[in-house]
């Protein structure tokens, strides 16, 4: 007899586990991935000092990024760096920061440190650096439009405001080669220089007082120029 209870109640055992396993199999799979989901930011910016520069205060853009960029309207993430040429710009696209977020626009604009760099100082590099940007962003942000601008001009002390071939030859070389980049459906590319030039090709210094950075008032007219792209590519109005 209790051999008999022994084996009856295995049997029963059996019977639940087997029962047990049956529904665990036909139970839905569930989500392996548990990641947040990610931020929807209005705007991603990236580039160098000139990007960079668009939150700092004094005369810079600061002023003019709350207004159009960082309000209770928009929210714009800027990465961009002081100093960066393309490379570096390349390589801080892993960081893992940009994993979170969920840009619906990027307004990039880079290479003018390009200009002071060993091989990087050819247009060709540059261009191809920005090429690699451009593949990257789109991977990690497909959904994104890229608003790729022109390398603003530039000049040098030696030569005050008049185009200076050590700059502003250079980038005239990379801006040429800029529009191939576009797709037309996800990249678009933009050139606002002439607000930063007298009709003479000089650089306007009461907009560029370094020759190199816009002041508040430059990054006022550069704001006013994308605003209708920004309107239109976020959904947002200022």
């Amino acid at each position: 007899m209790k051999k008999f209870f022994t084996r009856a109640r295995f049997a029963l055992i059996a019977g639940l586990c087997l029962t047990a396993l049956t529904a665990l199999l036909s139970a839905p799979v569930q989500a392996q991935d548990q990641s947040p989901a990610k931020e929807t930011v209005d705007i991603l910016m990236v580039g160098d000092s000139i990007t960079d520069f668009w939150d700092r205060s004094g005369n810079y853009g600061l002023e003019v990024y709350q207004k159009y960029f960082s309000n209770a309207n928009r929210k714009t993430v800027n990465i961009g760096v002081s100093g960066d040429i393309t490379d570096q710009t390349m390589q801080r696209l892993a960081n893992p920061m940009l994993n979170t977020i969920s840009p619906k626009m990027i307004m990039l604009m880079i290479g003018t440190n390009n200009m002071d760099r060993g091989p990087e100082t050819t247009a060709r590099y540059t261009v191809e650096g920005i090429r690699e940007i451009l593949a990257a962003l789109r991977v990690k942000f497909p959904e994104a439009k890229i608003l790729l601008l022109a390398v603003f001009p530039r000049s040098q002390p030696e030569t005050g405001p008049v185009p200076g071939k050590q700059y502003r030859v250079r980038i005239d070389a990379i801006n040429a080669q800029l529009p191939a980049l576009a797709d037309g459906k996800f990249i678009f590319f933009k050139n606002i220089n002439g607000i930063f030039l007298n009709e003479d090709g000089t650089l306007k210094t009461e907009l560029m007082p370094d020759q190199l950075h816009p002041n508040t008032a430059g990054y006022y007219l550069w704001a006013e120029a994308v605003e209708p792209i920004v309107q239109a590519w976020t959904g947002t109005k200022n």
